[in-house]
């Protein structure tokens, strides 16, 4: 790999996963605000059970419908997004195969258990942009919750 490629790697992946590392954050934070759970309760949960039993105390906050609604799709979103974080973290990034034969190699980082996941640059730097804005509104909408009385 060219060492600017490498630097583009590693760049968007550093920045990617830092930003999933705030989101991972922001839902424990927002368990303990907004749960009658405590951190050792969930500590050990995979990502996707604490964004939803998240989920189940939204109706606990005090936030609008609309905001209500954005935040169960902000967690969907979420979802999805763990699914590029756990490709990255657990995927080596390696030349195509296919691109071999096309005379064009490109990196890429393919799940070793779904072959279906792919993740080339363009796709992280996409992923990375809306896992940023995504992260952004989350932050926003738990630090304007309160509790419903």
């Amino acid at each position: 790999m060219e060492d600017d490629k490498y630097i583009e790697w590693r760049n968007l992946i550093g920045a990617f996963m830092i930003r999933f590392a705030e989101v991972e954050f922001e839902i424990a934070r927002a368990l303990i605000d907004f749960s009658t759970q405590n951190y050792g309760e969930f500590k050990n949960l995979e990502f996707s059970k604490r964004v939803n039993k998240l989920r189940n105390f939204i109706s606990n906050m005090e936030l609008s419908i609309s905001e209500r609604s954005e935040l169960h799709k902000i967690m969907d979103d979420l979802i999805e997004l763990a699914d590029i974080r756990n490709t990255i973290a657990h995927n080596p990034i390696r030349i195509s195969l296919e691109s071999i034969f096309l005379d064009t190699a490109w990196d890429e980082i393919r799940s070793l258990r779904n072959q279906e996941s792919v993740v080339t640059l363009d796709v992280l730097s996409n992923k990375l942009s809306k896992l940023m804005v995504t992260e952004e509104r989350l932050h926003e909408l738990i630090g304007n919750a309160t509790f419903e009385l």
